[in-house]
């Protein structure tokens, strides 16, 4: 579960689904950052990083869990995947692949309060 302080928890499968049907609208505590970047003349690249809820790591030696993603829709990195064990670092993903993608993003690593969408648009 991830606490309105972006710390995580471990919480029972009956606690995750209650917190779950309140957090998983649009712009919930649950987007980490989206940032849909308006290319003239061509498609529209969307980026996107939330949290996962469950450990998505493959490996039970793992200490740390992996509980956030970014992922990429239509551009050059189409599908591409990254994630992350902390929120700071899925923050700082988000921006890296932002700016990977030829955008620019609002979010800041040391934000209070997470920011749901931006939109910007490139001349190209």
């Amino acid at each position: 579960m991830l606490n309105k302080d972006y710390s995580t928890k471990e919480v029972s499968t009956t606690e995750y689904l209650k917190w779950l049907s309140t957090n998983s609208h649009e712009g919930s505590i649950k987007t980490v950052g989206k940032d849909n970047i308006i290319r003239l003349g061509m498609e529209d690249i969307l980026i996107s990083t939330v949290f996962l809820g469950i450990n998505h790591s493959m490996e039970s030696s793992n200490v740390n869990p992996i509980l956030f993603e970014t992922m990429v829709f239509e551009g050059k990195y189409d599908q591409e995947m990254w994630r992350y064990c902390t929120y700071e670092e899925a923050v700082k993903g988000h921006i890296k692949v932002v700016k990977m993608c030829g955008g620019k993003t609002k979010l800041k690593v040391e934000i209070i309060e997470p920011i749901v969408s931006r939109f910007d648009i490139l001349d190209l």
